[in-house]
């Protein structure tokens, strides 16, 4: 059964640091900017224009909920790093889940990535491309999935590894 207010214990600890809670603020910020440039939501040029059509606000949705657990997920993580009592390589897996997250939530087929898998691989591109282009939400909602996974291990992980003082329940 999950412990809830460990959950939020370990969460007020980590965010009640501003260190923590800036680096979260500043992994959400770059990452939402970067998957709304590359998702074509967010314009820079000639002037700076946001828009979301209505037959793209699920893969908006998504980006926002992905980016909100990267930037969690991500300062979780390097608390863990700075408070473990074991070795600091275990500690990677919120880091990696992280940047595996970003890296699959920008819209392959949108960017300019497309165009080079296209040149590089020919009809193997072009297979791949289409592939990313129809199930590009689908693979955005499992990535959500596995950072939410994340999520889990690395309380679990605060929890067990670093000097955490469990919150008594008030129960005797």
């Amino acid at each position: 059964m999950i412990d809830w207010n460990f959950h939020k214990f370990v969460l007020g600890l980590i965010f009640s640091n501003t260190r923590y809670m800036l680096s979260s603020v500043f992994v959400f910020s770059s990452s939402m900017i970067l998957l709304l440039y590359a998702g074509q939501f967010l314009f820079f040029e000639p002037f700076l224009t946001f828009h979301i059509p209505k037959n793209m606000m699920l893969n908006f949705i998504t980006m926002a909920g992905m980016s909100l657990l990267i930037g969690l997920v991500t300062s979780m993580a390097l608390y863990q790093a700075t408070h473990t009592k074991n070795n600091l390589k275990k500690t990677g897996a919120g880091l990696i889940g992280s940047i595996f997250g970003l890296g699959s939530g920008i819209c392959v087929s949108c960017s300019s990535v497309g165009l080079s898998l296209v040149t590089l691989f020919g009809s193997t591109g072009i297979a791949a491309l289409s592939f990313l282009n129809v199930y590009d939400t689908q693979i955005r909602l499992g990535t959500m999935g596995m950072l939410v996974l994340v999520y889990f291990l690395t309380v679990h992980n605060i929890g067990k590894k670093c000097d955490v003082q469990k919150p008594s329940t008030g129960k005797s």
